[in-house]
């Protein structure tokens, strides 16, 4: 399960960055990053798989507005049930799920491409899965 954090700031007091993971998530949009989580951490144990967690830094502003206010981190997953395509507008998520769910909406269509989640280990990028960043794109930053 992926963290959803407002700023690099905050992914710090939950996780340790080097300089790579610090710079791929200043710069890119869409993109999850697997990273060893600090320890005693106060996240939930379902969070952390291997002494790592998922974070990322979202672009929806009342997302980041939420976060930023409650100042801890969402658990967040794509939209969809498993195996199934994800849900791109506000409205196929409540046909879907119910209305007991929670839905930020908004007007447009979400890209429906999940966001790319990769792991840095021993300065080599490991691909889980792919979404809209491609590895040359990711290299590229890296390179820069």
């Amino acid at each position: 399960l992926l963290l959803n954090f407002p700023n690099i700031t905050n992914i710090k007091k939950f996780a340790i960055l080097n300089k790579n993971e610090e710079k791929l998530l200043k710069e890119i949009n869409k993109l999850t990053l697997i990273v060893k989580s600090k320890p005693n951490t106060s996240l939930s144990p379902y969070t952390i798989k291997e002494g790592k967690i998922g974070v990322r830094i979202p672009t929806n502003k009342i997302l980041l507005k939420i976060l930023k206010d409650i100042k801890t981190p969402i658990i967040s997953t794509s939209c969809n049930k498993s195996g199934k395509q994800s849900c791109l507008t506000a409205l196929s998520a409540e046909k879907i799920f119910g209305k007991d769910i929670i839905i930020l909406k908004e007007e447009e269509k979400l890209s429906g491409t999940p966001s790319t989640i990769i792991e840095i280990k021993e300065n080599k990028i490991k691909l889980i899965r792919q979404g809209d960043i491609s590895i040359n794109e990711i290299k590229n930053t890296l390179e820069n």
